[in-house]
């Protein structure tokens, strides 16, 4: 079970804490900066991002990370203006109406949904195991074994950081409210 909650576990966390940029840049980043000392602030970070997406990277979540998103689009417009390709502002029609924006819109439902399906290919089968026991392969006061510690660890980073993007406690909250969503 130790090995099934680290193959499950870690990529939800992953993708919530280190993959989207917006989660990483206003919350995970500055709990590194109050906790560690110059220059490990500089240094640790993004070492441990790096790691995140390169173990994430298999899921194809890329479009959580908007600093890679952002980088292309520069680099795109880079390379159009340096072909000559560029496209004049005033051709340019609103996003708020393109079929680009629509397309981009209904990517962020689908990899929300693809989201919450690897959430619940994580939690359920723990709903299964614990089934109304106090802990996961006990029912006994006092009985808490290593793979409830690492449980609870998984869910304490689930739960607890307060992120920008919130959609593993939205759907934790939502689906398993018995793990204190």
């Amino acid at each position: 079970y130790t090995s099934f909650l680290e193959t499950h576990a870690q990529p939800l966390v992953d993708l919530t804490l280190y993959v989207s940029s917006e989660n990483y840049h206003a919350s995970t980043r500055p709990a590194y900066a109050h906790i560690l000392h110059w220059p490990n602030t500089w240094l640790l970070p993004p070492q441990r991002r790096a790691a995140a997406k390169a173990r994430t990277d298999h899921l194809n979540f890329s479009s959580l990370d908007l600093d890679t998103v952002d980088q292309e689009e520069h680099q795109t417009k880079k390379s159009q203006f340096a072909a000559g390709t560029e496209i004049p502002k005033r051709l340019i029609r609103s996003t708020a109406r393109t079929t680009g924006s629509l397309a981009k819109k209904k990517g962020q439902h689908a990899a929300r949904f693809r989201l919450e399906r690897l959430a619940e290919g994580c939690f359920a089968p723990l709903n299964r195991l614990l089934d109304g026991k106090r802990y996961f392969l006990s029912n006994e006061e006092g009985e808490m074994t290593s793979l409830d510690c690492l449980a609870l660890g998984y869910l304490a980073l689930a739960l607890v950081p307060d992120v920008p993007q919130s959609w593993l406690k939205q759907m934790m909250k939502r689906k398993y409210p018995e793990y204190g969503g």
